[in-house]
């Protein structure tokens, strides 16, 4: 896990992709309070307080802020916008999680992290259970564009199974845990 984490600690611009419920936030937030680096939450910027999304153009501003910043991390697996924020990442870790895991942590979010917006509860739920599908899809349909698309910018790329991202988390906490020698 050291190339991965030495990946991390170098880079200042991390794109984080995943399934629905792969845990990319989980790990944004990890690296974030690790390296200092700013999070950004692709569901939370594309969508508006209701759940209706964005028009393209209007993600795409939003990508082109992001990408005019120094330093950020990038949660979210948004293929619409990979051709402005994938040449501008300096690495993307793809989580590689199991569609039974995915649904289960899908389902269940509400419940174990509170509701966070106006159209919770009963909505939330039915938006959630129409994702599910793509949770599913997600390794058939869209792995090999990721990796078409990460060998075409030429952007450094790792894909991590639940046991890689525990490796590379915990290794990022060592490092960083440690006093710099000198």
């Amino acid at each position: 896990m050291a190339p991965v984490a030495d990946a991390v600690a170098a880079a200042d611009r991390i794109w984080i992709m995943g399934s629905p419920g792969a845990g990319k936030s989980i790990l944004a937030r990890n690296i974030a309070a690790l390296t200092g680096h700013p999070v950004v939450h692709l569901d939370r910027v594309f969508w508006d307080s209701h759940w209706c999304r964005l028009s393209l153009a209007a993600r795409q501003e939003i990508v082109h802020k992001i990408v005019g910043q120094p330093r950020w991390i990038v949660d979210g697996t948004y293929l619409s916008v990979a051709p402005k924020l994938m040449p501008a990442a300096q690495l993307v870790l793809v989580l590689s999680e199991s569609p039974v895991v995915c649904t289960w942590r899908l389902l269940t979010r509400p419940v174990r992290t509170g509701f966070d917006r106006p159209a919770d509860s009963r909505d939330r739920l039915r938006g959630r259970i129409k994702v599910v599908p793509s949770v599913w899809r997600f390794r058939r349909m869209k792995v090999a564009r990721i990796q078409a698309a990460v060998a075409e910018t030429g952007c450094l790329g790792y894909f991590l199974d639940r046991r890689g991202v525990r490796l590379l988390v915990t290794e990022l906490q060592r490092r960083y845990a440690s006093p710099v020698m000198g």
